[in-house]
């Protein structure tokens, strides 16, 4: 449970209805409304404002663009960082109203809002030049305040990550297996929606994967390659997960095609490569996986 500060109190005092004022774009909206009260913050914490900046988002589901302003706080005479709060303003026809703050009990980055879903990391510290990352804690807009939510669950505590990684336009892929390899699991999805889990039912999940690899070495002379593909089908859709490298380009790509079986229509979702963690080609020395032929 977030415990709610005075920033509440000071912003209702403060709320101004910026449709008036209907050249501003939204953060200039949100930035007017938060200068307008910035003193009264300082006062009430007895601190100074260091910084602020703006998160832009839906919170609340109602597909318009809400605003979150993160700020830190700091002594008059020192350029550290002592905490981090934030105000929360909800988009109500094109107004921006502040509907609560936030004063969690750990120094924080607000890292993005998707999907309804405010994504926060929670640092080691504040004063730190550049502190690290404890956890990345999540949270959903709720009765007009910040509720702390378990995210989705991608990797079961009985699981080792086989491959993962984010796509270019964010959405996560998390391909695991059981500790003692009873099962083999797909999931795809956001941060608090797995959209895609195959199989369904985890018995002989083996035998409902497919995995066909292909190592040509020699270089760049030979053409070398090395290649590896995981593939399944559900619903008239064959989802083939990639590792694909090739001596020319010295780079390995990964990624998800996706093939309609009716048309044979190819959509190709490409991996951040930043963010890939693990390797289809442990596959190679699994023998519980079906071993195909097909290169894609």
């Amino acid at each position: 449970m977030i415990k709610n500060t005075l920033i509440l109190f000071i912003l209702s005092f403060y709320f101004i209805n910026y449709n008036l004022y209907s050249q501003n774009t939204l953060e200039d909206k949100a930035q007017i409304l938060f200068d307008n009260y910035a003193d009264k913050i300082e006062k009430s914490n007895n601190l100074i404002i260091r910084y602020s900046r703006i998160i832009r988002g839906d919170i609340n589901n109602d597909n318009k663009t809400d605003i979150i302003i993160e700020f830190g706080l700091g002594i008059e005479d020192a350029n550290s960082i002592i905490e981090k709060q934030a105000a929360i303003y909800i988009n109500q026809n094109n107004a921006l109203k502040v509907v609560t703050g936030f004063q969690p009990n750990f120094c924080m980055n607000i890292k993005e809002i998707d999907d309804n879903l405010i994504i926060i990391d929670e640092l080691e510290s504040c004063i730190l030049p550049w502190p690290k990352t404890v956890k990345t804690r999540f949270y959903k807009f709720f009765q007009n305040q910040l509720m702390e939510i378990e995210p989705k669950d991608y990797k079961k505590t009985n699981e080792n990550i086989l491959l993962q990684f984010e796509t270019i336009e964010g959405k996560k892929l998390v391909i695991s297996i059981e500790e003692n390899q009873k099962y083999i699991i797909y999931r795809y999805g956001t941060s608090n929606n797995i959209e895609l889990e195959f199989p369904d039912n985890l018995k002989n999940s083996w035998d409902k994967f497919s995995h066909s690899w292909y190592l040509r070495g020699g270089g760049i002379e030979n053409e070398g390659m090395d290649l590896d593909y995981l593939y399944f089908e559900k619903d008239n859709f064959k989802y083939v997960v990639f590792q694909e490298y090739y001596s020319k380009t010295k780079k390995t790509e990964y990624g998800i095609k996706v093939i309609n079986l009716k048309t044979n229509k190819i959509s190709v979702i490409k991996a951040n490569p930043k963010t890939v963690n693990g390797t289809l080609s442990d596959l190679r020395e699994i023998n519980k996986i079906k071993k195909g032929n097909k290169l894609f």
